[in-house]
């Protein structure tokens, strides 16, 4: 028979075989195209997560609490970010000296303020790719995944801006990286570019609507947390206590040990040189100057609308949902309250006789496949249609013969199909060459372990049972918890521990990447349950310290817990202020800008014939356009630029406007700078010439206005 509606199912009481090859089958998670990739990465998080959790509460592992972590970070950030108002002082001209030469208390809280918000982005990373790699994006998963998206590009937007608010020469560069991007965009007349050639023209305006948004920014932040988590049944939304007095302690001594500074006051009158920045926001600042902002936006927007569409374009198969027998279904709720996902709901029942006060109903629009409602029905009125719990029990029902077949004792393993198991392969009866005496019945989450199936493979011959959970990353949120909940008689429908003997009983939560672990422990309790050992009278709790530890187990524990702290901290301090790298600019510069209309382009006609009286002249026919302003720029005599810069507008009517650098040698040159707005090749209209003092590293600016001709900077 078939354990998976994948293939037909096959009716043979006889020989019930299994029709799935490998435990990874199991899973209800779409099938992507493209997911192979995943597997290494899904592994390898899951390594690290287990890794640091190991020995200390699944509540305390910030990696299995990554999205709380990035959510209690943000909070911290908010909060240090209020406090801070009470100094910073919002003007380009008293921003970088507000935050200068402060005391112990503000600039802890400025170091504070830097620090959380880095530590926000590397868990919402990290939270990001977690739930990619386990393909967590498609079906009712959907509006969790983008809303997850926009958290994090709104979450990067406003570092970005704060960055901007210091106005450092970090913040400079942000000003005028955001100035290339927007001018790439038609959207302003003018380019934002020329609003910081100099301090002079630095628009005090500008930099005020920049705070106002950095404000505004968290409240747009707490609006798609809300939507991120609408669907989520008993949503962790921060981390608990333990872990935020980790966290708070964690940030406090790397503020005081790497307290956050400002670099040199913005200042337009020198070239930008190399500086360290903070990678977690500021690292798009080198790609923007190799590439330029058109490269950079066609990437922004074909990555953008991939990753919008993957939810639809990915999977290959839809998720198949669980279905309700309403025929059968008692009314107990029991389905409804272990739901993490809201997908089930209560209706009251029909008018045609029914006993119990309400009935279930799956919604499929939330409802992921998990099957922990399966393992919450008493009444069987609950199936998960790749799951079928008739033809696994029909497979459990034959244990005795299989004990028969293979000459000794057999024992049942349910295995989550993202556990340590992921990769096991199966032979159509169940048998695995990686767990040698075990019948492996792969399940999409332990969760649709119903206790009276644990039962009856004890029954029918089973010399024991295992059940092996995914790691701290549960894959299907609570079903783990509910699953050791019934197994301790704490949760209905609860194991009926007066019935089994508990040594015959383990249940383990490994992680994807411990599948060395998961052959190591699966041997060890074959040998306790054939050797007669007493077992342990309780499942393990890998995710839960026990009570009664002692005073080494509770050193270990901590001395881990400082170590999982250290590691992180260095995450998040190092990227914080490493090297940008940039193009070195040699020497000084000279920028020439101006903004000029061309004259109107003319059809030329006998009106500029001066023999022909002028009340006989024809009108002088003219073009809507205007003529591209042509800049002509000399240094000691040379020409170094010559160039013609085309009209602005969409009819090509507006002004010219023109940004141009020049590298040069430090010292004193003849600068001298001719402008044509006309036909005329040979008519230079306005002219500029001045012997300029150039400075190692110096920015010497020549501007040009119509309205006030030339003026050197």
């Amino acid at each position: 028979m078939s354990l998976t509606s994948l293939d037909p199912i096959v009716t043979d009481e006889r020989t019930p075989r299994l029709r799935v090859t490998r435990v990874g089958e199991a899973r209800n998670d779409p099938a992507l195209r493209g997911g192979r990739l995943l597997s290494p990465v899904e592994k390898a998080l899951s390594w690290i997560t287990n890794r640091a959790g190991a020995g200390i509460p699944e509540s305390a592992n910030p990696f299995a609490r990554a999205g709380a972590v990035a959510n209690t970070s943000f909070l911290i950030a908010l909060v240090t970010g209020i406090l801070l108002l009470f100094w910073y002082k919002a003007s380009v001209n008293l921003a970088h000296e507000s935050l200068e030469n402060l005391g112990f208390l503000p600039q802890l809280i400025r170091s504070l303020h830097r620090y959380s918000s880095d530590a926000a982005m590397l868990f919402a990373l990290f939270h990001g790719v977690q739930t990619l790699a386990s393909r967590k994006l498609a079906g009712a998963r959907w509006l969790a995944f983008l809303s997850g998206l926009l958290l994090i590009g709104v979450l990067w937007f406003d570092g970005w801006t704060g960055y901007w608010l210091v106005w450092d020469e970090r913040a400079r560069q942000v000003a005028l990286a955001s100035a290339s991007l927007m001018d790439a965009l038609p959207i302003f007349p003018d380019p934002l570019s020329r609003s910081f050639l100099t301090d002079g023209t630095v628009n005090s305006l500008l930099f005020f609507i920049v705070f106002f948004i950095h404000m505004l920014i968290p409240v747009g932040f707490g609006i798609f947390i809300w939507v991120h988590i609408m669907r989520v049944n008993r949503s962790k939304l921060f981390t608990g206590r333990t872990l935020t007095v980790w966290l708070g302690v964690c940030l406090t001594i790397l503020s005081i040990l790497a307290p956050a500074v400002s670099l040199a006051p913005a200042s337009m009158a020198t070239v930008p040189g190399s500086f360290t920045a903070d990678w977690w926001y500021l690292g798009p600042l080198t790609l923007i100057e190799r590439l330029g902002a058109g490269p950079i936006w066609l990437i922004f927007g074909v990555a953008t609308i991939l990753l919008f569409i993957a939810p639809w374009l990915a999977p290959k198969r839809p998720v198949a949902k669980t279905v309700i027998d309403a025929a059968k279904c008692n009314g107990c709720t029991q389905c409804f309250q272990d739901c993490p996902f809201n997908a089930i709901k209560l209706l009251e029942t029909d008018p045609a006789g029914r006993e119990s006060e309400f009935y279930a109903q799956v919604d499929p629009d939330r409802c992921v496949g998990c099957g922990i409602c399966v393992g919450s029905c008493d009444s069987s009125a609950i199936d998960a249609p790749r799951l079928s719990l008739l033809d696994s029990r029909r497979f459990i029902n034959a244990i005795s013969k299989a004990k028969e077949l293979d000459g000794g004792p057999t024992c049942v393993a349910f295995v989550c199909g993202a556990s340590a198991g992921t990769s096991l392969r199966m032979a159509p009866d169940g048998s695995c060459e990686a767990l040698p005496g075990y019948r492996v019945v792969p399940v999409s989450c332990v969760g649709w372990v119903h206790m009276l199936t644990v039962e009856r493979a004890l029954r029918h011959g089973a010399a024991g049972v295992l059940i092996v959970g995914c790691g701290q990353d549960p894959s299907c949120r609570e079903g783990c918890d509910w699953t050791l909940e019934r197994l301790e008689g704490k949760r209905e429908p609860f194991l009926r521990r007066d019935k089994v003997d508990l040594s015959r009983i383990r249940y383990l939560r490994l992680g994807s990447g411990d599948a060395t672990a998961l052959t190591a422990a699966s041997q060890q309790f074959r040998t306790d349950v054939l050797g007669g050992a007493t077992g342990q009278a309780e499942p393990n709790r890998t995710d839960m310290a026990e009570p009664d530890a002692g005073a080494a187990t509770r050193a270990r524990r901590a001395l881990q817990g400082i170590g999982v702290a250290a590691v992180l901290a260095g995450a998040v301090w190092l990227p914080s202020d490493m090297k940008l790298p940039r193009r070195a600019v040699a020497g000084s510069q000279l920028v020439v800008s101006f903004k000029h209309a061309g004259q109107h382009k003319s059809g030329g006609s006998m009106s500029d014939d001066e023999n022909v009286l002028p009340h006989m002249r024809r009108p002088r026919t003219t073009e809507r356009g205007r003529v591209p302003v042509r800049m002509r720029v000399l240094v000691d005599g040379e020409v170094i630029s010559e160039e013609a810069y085309q009209p602005g507008g969409l009819f090509g009517d507006g002004a010219s406007i023109a940004i141009a650098e020049f590298g040069i040698d430090p010292g004193t040159h003849l600068v001298a700078v001719q402008l044509a707005d006309s036909d005329s090749v040979n008519v230079w209209k306005y002219r500029f010439e001045e012997s300029l003092q150039f400075e190692p590293s110096s920015r010497r600016v020549v501007l040009f206005e119509s309205t006030r001709g030339f003026s050197a900077h």
